[in-house]
């Protein structure tokens, strides 16, 4: 009349925290992370009276969606003695997302530009267009493992440097974020 005992078993041992590293690789390892908890709860269950069985309810498909491919699942094991007694515990997977958006394929001299001048208003048409240019291209060539990109600029024509006659400089910066708030 005894269910088996998991008071040698240590509860936050069966918890884990896995740094995103996209659906397949998410998967693949709380797939292992389930498998060690079935291994590791057949070692430390005691029943006294009978062997004992592990199981779970381990589903990739209950994860959480938290941002990009994060998310959190709770599996729930039951260790089960061959009369019949269970008792229940439970383990959380959490896939967190820490990384800033990868730039390696990207090229800064692609996003520099030098331009005939052709009068201040064209001049701006131009630089709202390089803008653009670079936004498509950043996204482009950022990726991230963990989910999409989003690619912003702190253009403004209005922050134009003059230098002679309608002749000048604008300087930018352009802001990579990933899906979970990470930028570079």
């Amino acid at each position: 009349n005894t269910a088996p005992d998991l008071s040698a078993c240590d509860p936050a041992a069966l918890d884990a925290t896995h740094e995103c590293d996209g659906a397949a690789g998410n998967e693949l390892a709380a797939d292992a992370w389930n498998a060690a908890n079935i291994t590791a709860l057949e070692g430390c269950a005691l029943d006294a009276c009978a062997g004992i069985t592990v199981t779970s309810d381990y589903d990739f498909a209950n994860l959480s969606d938290l941002c990009g491919e994060t998310g959190e699942i709770t599996v729930v094991y039951t260790v089960t003695d061959e009369c019949g007694l269970a008792t229940t515990i439970e383990g959380t997977f959490t896939i967190e997302d820490n990384t800033d958006p990868d730039l390696t394929a990207c090229d800064p001299a692609d996003l520099n530009s030098t331009l005939e001048c052709v009068g201040i208003m064209d001049n701006e048409l131009a630089a709202d267009a390089w803008n653009a240019a670079n936004i498509a291209t950043l996204e482009g060539c950022a990726t991230d493992l963990c989910g999409a990109i989003i690619v912003t600029s702190n253009y403004d024509f209005a922050n134009f440097i003059l230098g002679c006659g309608e002749t000048g400089t604008i300087t930018v910066t352009y802001t990579i974020t990933d899906e979970c708030g990470n930028d570079i």
